[in-house]
């Protein structure tokens, strides 16, 4: 509602009085101020006249004075007092004697303006009262100048100069109240049509302004470039700013409420719980999720409700949680997971997540989580719990053990593996194996004692500890129980059909802490002790002995070692002439890898070869030797030396390290035909696997490579391997050789492999032939090659062509017999 407004309270009327006012004040202060002036000015006329006066008379009152004549005084005296302004005069004469006074006069005094009672002047002002002295001169003598005759006094008529003094002001006062009624006029006239009325103007236009439909005000008359025009036209420009900021805040409120809308839908039938609490943890909002969450009903009010109010297991947790969002300098977000239980003791998982909201509460959201963490907890149990049998697997196994450790000062640790387990599963399948698995499991468990644990860490191995067991008579007698236990017969059924399993057992024991202060100490003994078992036979158990350690050391230290000299260059090859029986001629030789330790000195290659050929170090050498092998072949053969160079292989390297594609590669880049090179394989290499084998010989054949059997007559069924795979030459085992002298069954062996292979198309050398006798009875036998001490030892390639040039120089005595 408006206030009423009067026309006082106009700028109009405002204006006026403020000038009035001001007109007023000065023009009283300048009244004032010019009637002081003119007062002084009418008093000292009042003096000068009086002293005019007296110059008039004072010739005549000094020939008065001179002669003593009082008429003649008399007439001076009353003349003066016909002047209004002179009240007394008073003539003294002076003899040689005494003065004496010649007239005295006074007018008689009648009251001018200013009467008993009335204080004030004529102008309604306190008089002021400034009082004439009396005007004194002195006579002297017209003859003598400097002698004096008399004196003449004058009294002034105080109240005729004050009424001409108040006369004078009132007509002053008047005169200037005149101007400045004028002056109020033209100024008061200015300031209407000049700012009073434009003002007025734009005043009552901008009252009905209707700035939203884009009216503006119109600058005044002729005020286009004063300050009004330029007020006018900031009103407009402000105006039109305030348009466009209600515009702009009218759609923000339009918009605020859409998005309120739409957000309270959004936090009302959000699926998650929403929340909003200050730090203490009282409620001031929440969603019916969050109260569907945290079993709260909606129906109470909220004030005064604690987010801890419900069941949380952990009250103090989450109300850290609340409280460190909020003095978390970054005002991030910080979450945790907390389990609410119910009224009958449900339990449910919850996810909540608090960011602060900057004015000391903070808002949250909550989820269910039950799920994710009995999956986790499940997940947790499986992660140590075998999934076939329930029991503890290698990490549960670790816990078992810290929990033993702390509680027990010692205990006994055996690995326990099934012999021939992995025939089970070849021939009958996975299934089957299961079957069996889960029945060895069972009987386990029956052996098991209160305390003790067990764990399966692999296919067929289970871990048992058992706690509190040091003796090992105590252990040995259980541990064989079990063995016994396990190695009774087995139902299970087999494609529909009940089957018999035997199937026995091997036991390794270790004890802690003599045999290892952690688990994978105790594991690594207890295998050792498993494996010496095993390589008894099977079906007993060993305890674990420091030696077997000192042996794995040993290999590991061997390991270490081969690994640094493939690196460093310690590996070398010497190469053993291969000569033709019948003329004596070297036609080849055979390349044998060395290692000379720069500790060890020389490592044999039966030491060597299996630990390459067991940490995967086979791939590597087999390449680098094939390939000094070619580049050796390729140096005599470029010196006029035509031999080739045959190489052994390892099973290891077929077919994937030695693809017959690299060995043809590496005769390209030396320039070496097919035959300069013969690789070397054994039965274990066609025993392996006997498909794979088969196709990387024919593949090589197919190259022109020559493929020689070693240590033929060794293995099982050597005489199978002749037909059926494609060889070029069969290599006689030395053990033959050896004994051929003496032993007549040696001698009938080889000689049954020489006419064999020779009516099969095969080439035969003999290895380690190393006296004449040997020789001679090869050469009749019609062994067409051979190699040995007797012709030479294996030599570095350096020292090859010295003894190639003797051997072929010098044949062997008695070589034409």
């Amino acid at each position: 509602m408006s206030r009423q407004t009067h026309w006082w309270h106009g700028i109009l009327a405002r204006s006026l009085m403020a000038v009035v006012g001001i007109a007023l004040l000065m023009g009283g202060a300048s009244s004032m101020w010019v009637s002081r002036v003119v007062e002084d000015r009418a008093y000292q006329q009042a003096s000068l006249k009086l002293d005019e006066l007296l110059d008039t008379v004072e010739s005549t009152a000094t020939v008065a004075a001179f002669v003593g004549d009082e008429q003649l005084a008399n007439e001076v005296a009353q003349g003066l007092l016909r002047n209004s302004e002179v009240l007394r005069v008073t003539i003294h004469g002076q003899d040689r004697t005494k003065a004496r006074t010649l007239a005295r006069a006074e007018r008689v005094q009648q009251k001018i303006g200013v009467t008993e009672g009335n204080p004030r002047g004529t102008d309604g002002t306190a008089p002021r009262k400034i009082i004439l002295p009396s005007v004194k001169r002195q006579l002297y003598s017209p003859f003598t100048p400097h002698e004096a005759v008399g004196e003449i006094w004058l009294d002034a008529d105080q109240d005729v100069i004050d009424a001409h003094m108040a006369g004078a002001a009132r007509f002053i006062s008047l005169l200037l109240a005149g101007q400045l009624a004028l002056v109020i006029a033209a100024a008061a006239a200015a300031m209407l049509f000049l700012v009073v009325r434009p003002i007025k103007a734009i005043s009552d236009r901008l009252h009905q302004l209707n700035a939203s439909g884009g009216e503006r005000l119109a600058v005044p008359e002729s005020h286009e470039r004063t300050e009004l025009g330029r007020l006018v036209g900031d009103i407009n420009n402000l105006t039109a700013r305030l348009v466009a900021t209600i515009g702009i805040e009218s759609d923000l409120l339009r918009q605020k409420v859409i998005d309120q809308r739409k957000y309270q839908d959004l936090f009302e039938n959000a699926a998650s719980g929403i929340f909003v609490a200050d730090h203490d943890g009282r409620l001031e909002s929440f969603n019916l999720a969050f109260a569907t969450l945290t079993w709260l009903s909606r129906r109470r009010e909220t004030a005064g409700r604690r987010l801890t109010e419900p069941g949380w297991r952990e009250p103090g947790q989450l109300q850290a949680l609340l409280r460190n969002s909020l003095d978390a300098a970054d005002n991030g977000t910080l979450e945790d997971d907390f389990l609410l239980v119910g009224r009958r003791n449900d339990e449910r998982w919850l996810h909540v997540a608090v960011t602060p909201l900057g004015n000391g509460s903070v808002q949250g959201i909550v989820t269910d989580v039950t799920q994710r963490r009995s999956e986790e907890i499940s997940a947790r149990r499986l992660a140590v719990t075998d999934a076939l049998t329930g029991f503890a697997n290698r990490a549960g196994l670790q816990n078992a053990l810290s929990d033993i450790s702390l509680d027990t000062p010692s205990f006994a640790l055996v690995m326990v593996d099934l012999d021939g387990f992995r025939r089970v599963n070849d021939a009958m399948g996975f299934p089957v194996g299961d079957q069996l698995l889960l029945r060895v499991a069972e009987r386990i468990h029956k052996m098991l004692e209160p305390g003790d644990r067990v764990a399966r860490i692999g296919g067929d191995e289970f871990v048992l500890l058992l706690a509190g067991e040091q003796a090992r008579t105590t252990v040995g007698a259980r541990v064989g129980q079990l063995l016994q236990l396990i190695g009774q017969p087995y139902d299970v059924e087999v494609a529909g059909n009940q089957e018999h399993i035997d199937i026995s057992a091997s036991a390794g024991i270790a004890f802690f802490p003599a045999d290892g202060a952690d688990l994978q100490g105790l594991l690594r003994s207890s295998e050792l002790a498993l494996n010496n078992a095993q390589a008894a036979g099977g079906r007993n158990l060993c305890y674990f002995d420091p030696a077997q350690q000192a042996a794995v050391e040993h290999r590991r230290r061997i390991e270490d070692d081969l690994r640094h000299a493939v690196d460093s260059g310690e590996l070398y090859l010497v190469f053993q002439p291969v000569v033709e029986l019948a003329t004596g001629r070297m036609v080849g030789a055979e390349a044998l890898l060395r290692w000379s330790h720069p500790v060890r000195g020389m490592v044999p290659p039966d030491v060597f070869i299996p630990v390459a050929e067991d940490i995967g170090l086979i791939g590597e050498i087999g390449l680098m030797v094939l390939g000094e092998a070619c580049r050796q072949a390729a140096a005599w053969r470029g010196s006029g030396l035509d031999l080739y160079v045959s190489v052994n292989v390892s099973v290891r390297q077929i077919p994937d390290a030695l693809p017959p594609a690299a060995i043809a590669e590496l005769l390209k880049q030396h320039g070496l035909p097919a035959g300069a090179i013969a690789i070397e394989i054994t039965e274990g290499v066609l025993m392996h696997n006997v498909g794979i084998a088969q196709t990387w010989i024919d593949s090589l054949r197919a190259d022109g490579v020559h493929i020689y059997l070693d240590d033929f007559g060794t293995g099982y069924s050597s005489l199978s391997y002749l037909k059926r795979f494609s060889l070029d030459t069969v290599k006689i085992d030395k053990s033959f050789i050896r004994d051929m002298s003496a032993d007549n069954s040696d001698r009938a062996l080889v000689n049954a492999i020489v006419t064999m292979a020779g009516s099969l198309g095969l080439h035969v050398i003999a290895e380690g032939i190393e006296t004449q006798a040997q020789l001679d009875i090869l050469r009749r036998m019609g062994c067409a090659y051979g190699q040995g001490y007797l012709f030479s030892r294996p030599v570095k390639a350096e020292e090859f062509a010295q003894v190639a040039a003797r051997i072929n120089a010098e044949p062997v005595p008695g070589w034409n017999s």
